[in-house]
Parts: structure tokens; C-alpha cells; sequence
């Protein structure tokens, strides 16, 4: 039997792109998911960008193979420096969604 900690994860993300920073957002996406796919456990990152299905959000869809390896993540000064850009940059408005 599995532990809790070793079972699969999904994360799902979503934010409001500030209008007419959809360019920086898209070049911080694909430099976060450089750095976090070197993170043991990864499985990938799928990206939608704004959609009506989307409800004109980015909903970024992440994948762990285990809860440990997600929290690593969650947790990495790595990540922290990417949401610190993120909000010094001011490229979303309102919360984001996970």
C-alpha cells in the first residue's frame, strides 16, 4: 500500500494576465519551468493559455510523482525568487488560483 506521500500529484494553477503583459508572463513561464522540471519528481508542465474555456485565465497544469517531491518544490527558494519577480513585475491582477 502507498503511502500518502508517495502518491501522484497534479497541481492546477490559474491567473489573470495583466493586459499587455502577456509577453513577459509566457517569457517567466517558460523560465520557471526550466528550473522546475530539474526538481526531482517532475512530470511535466501543460500550459493553456486565456480561453473562454480558460475564463481568460493562463491555468498552468503541473505534475509530481509524489506529494514529497511536490512540497520540495512548493517549498524551494527556486520557486520563492520566481512568485517574487512575478510580483515585483506586476504581471497579474487579483489571486491567483491553485
Amino acid at each position: 500500500m502507498k503511502k500518502e506521500a508517495d502518491t501522484p500529484v497534479t497541481v492546477s494553477i490559474a491567473r489573470k494576465v495583466r493586459t499587455g503583459a502577456e509577453a513577459d508572463y509566457e517569457d517567466w513561464l517558460r523560465r520557471i519551468s526550466q528550473v522546475a522540471i530539474n526538481f526531482p519528481g517532475h512530470q511535466g508542465v501543460h500550459i493553456l493559455k486565456p480561453s473562454a474555456k480558460t475564463g481568460g485565465e493562463y491555468v498552468l497544469i503541473v505534475g509530481f510523482s509524489s506529494y514529497t517531491h511536490q512540497k520540495s518544490w512548493e517549498e524551494s527558494s527556486e520557486r520563492q525568487t520566481f512568485l517574487d519577480e512575478l510580483e515585483q513585475k506586476k504581471l497579474i491582477e487579483g489571486e491567483t488560483q491553485i
